[in-house]
């Protein structure tokens, strides 16, 4: 772990002690990132001999970006992350469009309440 990422995350931790905060935080991101990667699901590319969605090239400069700062961390958030990106295709490819972003909407939406109501206690 580099120096300046064990400074980034004592401070982080510093701000977030609360056992309810840290619930809404692992929450939210997982709510946050699934409706981000949702749309981008919806647009296929052609890329390495494959199919694969837009999704999936946006997140690799985060996962390279992850990795660096601390291996153990960004394996972690890697196998989140295909996991996370398994589940929108699924979604895709079950659902309609409007269905998709309505979902992402959604997920915004309990996020942003969460922490509205997590900063107001």
């Amino acid at each position: 772990m580099t120096a300046h990422f064990k400074r980034q995350l004592a401070d982080y931790v510093e701000y977030h002690r609360d056992p309810r905060n840290c619930a809404l935080h692992v929450f939210g991101i997982v709510f946050l990132f699934l409706a981000a990667v949702l749309p981008l699901s919806l647009w296929p590319v052609h890329a390495f001999g494959t199919r694969i969605s837009v999704a999936a090239i946006m997140v690799v400069p985060v996962l390279i970006y992850w990795l660096l700062l601390d291996v153990g961390i960004g394996a972690a958030i890697f196998g989140a992350a295909v996991i996370l990106l398994s589940s929108a295709a699924i979604i895709v490819n079950h659902a309609s469009v409007a269905v998709v972003c309505a979902l992402a909407a959604g997920l915004i939406a309990i996020t942003v309440r969460g922490a509205r109501e997590s900063a107001g206690s």
